[in-house]
C-alpha cells in the first residue's frame, strides 16, 4: 500500500487553516493539526479520520516547532506537505503599539514561519521527491491598504512573501525539489472575522472569501505537476469588500 502524503497545518483548529486540514484530509493526507489551543484542537479532531494527529505548539517559540517537526517524523517518517496558516492580528496606531505588540506580531506571523520552514526543509532535502511549503501571506501587502492601524500586520505579512521569494532562490541553486508557494488572500469570512464585530457582517458574508477558496487553492498548488512551481497566488472576493470598516 502506498504511503499517504504527510501534511502539517499551522493554525489548524479553526477557520482557514481547519479548512485547509479537512481538505487534505479528503485527499487521502496523514494531516497534523498544530495549534495553541488543547481544547481547539480535540474539538476539532473530531471532526477528521482516524490517524490525524494533533499537537499543540507555539509557533513563535523555537523549541515547540522543533518538537512538532520531530514529533511528526517520528510518527510518520516525512514531511511531504507544511501550511503556514498561524497568524496573529492586531490593529493598532504605530504610537499606541508596544514591546508586547511587536514581539507577538513578529513572533507569530514571521518567526514562526521562519522556525516552521527551516524544520521542515531540513527533513524535505533528505527526502528523493523534496517537499511543498505554502505560506499564508496578505493581500495587504499587494495593495495600498485603505485604512490605518495595520502596519505592523502588513509589515510582518509583507516579510513572509519576501522571505520565501529568496529560500526558494537559496533551494533552486542547490537543486533541491523543495518548492515554496507564497499566498495573498483578500478578506476571508471567518470566525475572526466576526470577533472584530466588523460592520455590514451580512453583506461581508455575502461577498468575502469561504475559508474553502483558500483550501481550494491549497489543493491546486500541492497537487500540481512536478515540473511546474506556482510561486504566488493572489485571491480576492469578486466584490471589493475591503472598504467595510471595523467597529468601534
Amino acid at each position: 500500500m502506498k504511503q499517504k502524503r504527510v501534511a502539517i497545518i499551522t493554525g489548524a483548529s479553526r477557520g482557514i487553516g481547519k479548512a485547509i486540514a479537512l481538505k487534505l484530509d479528503k485527499e487521502r493526507f496523514a494531516v497534523v493539526l498544530v495549534s495553541r489551543s488543547k481544547q481547539n484542537l480535540r474539538a476539532a479532531l473530531k471532526d477528521f479520520s482516524k490517524g490525524t494527529i494533533a499537537i499543540v505548539a507555539d509557533v513563535s517559540k523555537e523549541k515547540e516547532v522543533i518538537s512538532m517537526t520531530g514529533k511528526t517524523v517520528k510518527k510518520f517518517g516525512r514531511i511531504d506537505v507544511l501550511i503556514n496558516n498561524a497568524g496573529a492580528f492586531l490593529f493598532k496606531k504605530i504610537n499606541e503599539m508596544t514591546k508586547k505588540d511587536f514581539n507577538q506580531m513578529v513572533g507569530t506571523n514571521f518567526a514562526g514561519v521562519f522556525y516552521s520552514m527551516r524544520e521542515c526543509i531540513k527533513q524535505m532535502k533528505k527526502q528523493p521527491d523534496g517537499g511543498q511549503i505554502i505560506n499564508i501571506s496578505s493581500l495587504a501587502t499587494k495593495v495600498s491598504f485603505p485604512y490605518p492601524s495595520r502596519s505592523l500586520y502588513c509589515g510582518t505579512k509583507a516579510a513572509v512573501g519576501e522571505f520565501a521569494s529568496s529560500v526558494q532562490t537559496e533551494l533552486m541553486s542547490d537543486k533541491n525539489k523543495i518548492k515554496i508557494a507564497t499566498i495573498y488572500p483578500g478578506l476571508v469570512f471567518t470566525d475572526r472575522v466576526i470577533e472584530r464585530k466588523i460592520r455590514h457582517p451580512k453583506e461581508v458574508r455575502k461577498h468575502a472569501l469561504k475559508s474553502r477558496d483558500i483550501a481550494h487553492v491549497i489543493s491546486m498548488i500541492i497537487n500540481q505537476d512536478k515540473n511546474s512551481n506556482i510561486t504566488e497566488v493572489v485571491i480576492q472576493p469578486l466584490f471589493n469588500v475591503s472598504r467595510v470598516k471595523q467597529s468601534k
